[in-house]
């Protein structure tokens, strides 16, 4: 199949009349990329290569088309799966989303395929709070089908153009692509082996914190033995993104990169800023003075990457950017408990069941600030049984790490500065 990263296709509404929209690959990436990507669920999968069928044959057709035919035999050939399989797939992606599937006869499975409106409500939704809703509106509730919702919301190549979709919905599309960058990095680079991943960051190591280059040498050891599990090829992706950031940064020119400036308000004016909008940005960007602050800039950023630490390993929703306001709850809980209160609430997340077929009931960072459920993570003191418990090692090697964590971050002088070491290490 060729590279299409963009298309109009047709899909069917309630009534039974047809619809035009415009699809997009995220990040200009080839959605073929993701059709055999390791680590991915099938049914993940096969939506990406379903909707890529229908962008090659609208771009054939040079119209937009309102249907596909797929065969098991062509969707297994594509997706490195067996024949059972694959239709075992088709028929939950039609059962979850009610889609219209017409079984052609003497054909080998073949099915006549049509999207529908609530296929194309899906693609709108890129925030947990919208997930959750579609899934109360559509009462999804049995385990299984739950289950492969997450892998397609997760791993989805797919999107709709941002002139389908409403100012929330563009910008909850821009954050969800930005937690998912480990994954559009995996699909972008498929081709590259993680032996050659290794090599490049092994080459750059200089540029890892000590922390990360032990991480290096786990992942060296484990590749020894054949295909890296899971948690070590995630963590392997993130240490080539960074090492990636790094050389980018550095290898920009001295005039396009990013100074942090003191100077008045006028003085950091770009061109064609008005001095109404560079107060604007400069009010936005510093630190409000209306509420004192026990925290200094680097508890703020050795909170952020508590959280994505304990985060990466439950599961749950990372931060990648302190806004005004989420500093402001920091702080307050920081001022009403203690620093040392605060990151131990952090820390006991890892005490929680994360039960994936309930997705609505996963603690956030909006849920957490929260007074009740902030005193209930501040209390636990005991694994929920469901959860495997550590033995005394397991704890102490954890407590090191937390602690490597915090003395990693320097002291910052401004949150612009934080800023861009956050974007450099994260």
């Amino acid at each position: 199949m060729k590279k299409l990263t963009s298309g109009y296709i047709n899909y069917f509404q309630a009534d039974g009349s047809t619809a035009g929209i415009k699809v997009v690959a995220f990040k200009n990436i080839n959605p073929s990329n993701t059709f055999k990507l390791d680590y991915v669920r099938y049914i993940a999968k096969a939506i990406n290569y379903m909707v890529s069928s229908f962008v090659y044959w609208s771009d054939r057709k040079n119209k937009p088309v309102d249907h596909i035919i797929l065969t098991n035999k062509s969707l297994a050939k594509n997706l490195d799966c067996s024949v059972s399989h694959a239709a075992y797939v088709i028929t939950q992606i039609k059962d979850l989303f009610n889609m219209s599937f017409t079984r052609q006869k003497y054909r080998g499975g073949a099915r006549t395929i049509k999207l529908n409106k609530t296929f194309i409500d899906f693609m709108k939704i890129y925030s947990e709070e919208d997930y959750t809703a579609f899934i109360e509106a559509h009462n999804i509730q049995d385990s299984e089908i739950l289950y492969a919702l997450r892998q397609i919301y997760t791993y989805r190549i797919w999107g709709l153009a941002n002139s389908q979709l409403s100012k929330d919905q563009r910008e909850s599309m821009e954050q969800f692509i930005i937690d998912n960058r480990d994954y559009l990095h995996a699909a972008a680079t498929s081709n590259k082996s993680n032996l050659a991943r290794i090599e490049y960051i092994n080459k750059h190591a200089k540029y890892l914190t000590e922390m990360q280059n032990n991480q290096l040498s786990k992942i060296r050891e484990a590749s020894k033995l054949g295909k890296l599990v899971h948690y070590l090829h995630s963590v392997l992706i993130r240490l080539e993104q960074k090492i990636s950031a790094v050389l980018f940064n550095k290898n920009k020119d001295t005039d396009t990169s990013i100074i942090i400036n003191h100077s008045p308000i006028e003085r950091n004016q770009t061109p064609g800023e008005t001095v109404a909008e560079a107060g604007a940005k400069a009010e936005a960007q510093k630190i409000p003075e209306d509420y004192p602050s026990d925290m200094s800039i680097k508890d703020y950023y050795s909170f952020m990457s508590l959280w994505n630490y304990i985060a990466f390993d439950n599961a749950i929703p990372t931060l990648e950017m302190l806004t005004e306001k989420r500093k402001q709850s920091i702080n307050q809980l920081a001022k009403i408990h203690s620093k040392g209160d605060l990151f131990k609430a952090v820390k006991n997340i890892r005490h929680l069941y994360h039960d994936s077929s309930k997705y609505k009931y996963m603690i956030t960072f909006e849920r957490f600030i929260q007074d009740e459920t902030f005193l209930h993570m501040l209390e636990l003191s005991s694994f929920d049984p469901r959860v495997e418990s550590e033995d005394f090692m397991d704890k102490l090697q954890a407590q090191r790490t937390y602690t490597i964590i915090v003395k990693e971050i320097p002291e910052f002088l401004t949150h612009e500065e934080a800023k861009e070491w956050w974007k450099l290490n994260k």
